[in-house]
């Protein structure tokens, strides 16, 4: 059965079949819902075939055109060998890795349980351990890992006794603060960009650690804690 004109249009406009084959309409709607499908999910599509039209409908980025089995599969084994190679890198750089989670540490994201209003004057990472990674995207010039690790965080801060200070009428504030060290250990999630060079391209360099999670590093009642001044041996005035 021959297809109408109406459809026969709609084929022509998915893949630049070739005007010899008019009939064809099946393979130009198979590639036509793999665009389809391609755009959609934002993923390219390998098409194995040595038909020539496949050939010349696919474009070599949403549509990349393989002419066999085996050349489809290396490029899943190159993608395995630049997932290997790119975590092998990350090992050879906890150290970077550290430094650069430690200063993404901004003191804005901290929190103290027990004073809301504490004033956070340090934090440092006094330790640090890669929990486990893995490879979720590939692009042209970098790959992106995800990593979950555990960090120690060390904070200084200057936190109100509100159990023993008395309140200012006026600002309705309380006086008396202490300067208290906080350590606690958190689950935090990284994203790391690993940059890409060469061809093939191979990973050279940690250009980039965001923490993702937590959004807020909050020392609550399991954080261990040391008083590093106090009101009491500070003021005699108001111990008087």
């Amino acid at each position: 059965m021959k297809a109408g004109p109406v459809i026969d249009a709609f084929f022509r406009r998915q893949a630049p079949f070739s005007h010899k084959k008019p009939g064809e309409f099946r393979d130009a709607f198979a590639i036509g819902r793999l665009r389809e499908w391609a755009d959609s999910s934002g993923q390219a599509v390998h098409a194995i075939s040595k038909d020539g039209d496949f050939r010349a409908a696919c474009d070599g980025k949403i549509l990349v055109h393989k002419d066999s089995i085996g050349d489809a599969l290396a490029i899943l084994f190159e993608g395995d060998a630049l997932a290997h190679s790119t975590l092998a890198l990350l090992a050879r750089s906890l150290d970077n890795i550290q430094e650069l989670v430690g200063e993404n540490l901004d003191r804005r994201y901290f929190r103290i349980a027990d004073d809301w209003d504490a004033d956070i004057e340090d934090q440092r990472l006094v330790g640090f351990e890669i929990l486990n990674c893995e490879v979720i995207d590939v692009l042209d010039d970098s790959v992106l890992v995800e990593a979950s690790a555990r960090a120690g965080i060390e904070l200084d801060a200057t936190v109100h006794d509100y159990d023993n200070s008395p309140r200012d009428t006026g600002d309705y504030a309380f006086l008396y603060t202490n300067k208290i060290r906080y350590t606690s250990s958190f689950d935090v999630r990284l994203e790391l960009t690993v940059r890409l060079e060469g061809e093939p391209p191979i990973p050279v360099a940690l250009d980039d650690v965001s923490i993702v999670e937590p959004k807020t590093f909050q020392f609550g009642d399991d954080a261990e804690r040391e008083t590093l001044e106090s009101w009491s041996d500070e003021d005699e005035a108001i111990n008087g």
